[in-house]
């Protein structure tokens, strides 16, 4: 992070955890490194899609919304 800035990402979980809906249950390992925090209050819902388009088709990583849809559009 510190080399391009700020970093978007799309969960505050670790790899193979569930996605927090709330701030507070955002691991602790990952609010340390925060400058700041953005408290939106609880997300409803199902977490987004994770589509790695590096290959020559796209690949579906995590499952979310419309992930078939998404992946239709990328070909």
């Amino acid at each position: 992070a510190d080399a391009v800035g700020g970093m978007a990402l799309t969960s505050a979980n670790l790899r193979g955890e569930e996605p927090p809906a709330r701030l507070a249950d955002a691991p602790d390992e990952l609010r340390r490194l925060c400058a700041v925090e953005v408290d939106g209050g609880e997300l409803a819902g199902m977490p987004s899609s994770v589509i790695d388009v590096t290959g020559a088709e796209p690949a579906v990583l995590r499952p979310g919304p419309d992930a078939d849809a998404l992946v239709t559009l990328l070909r």
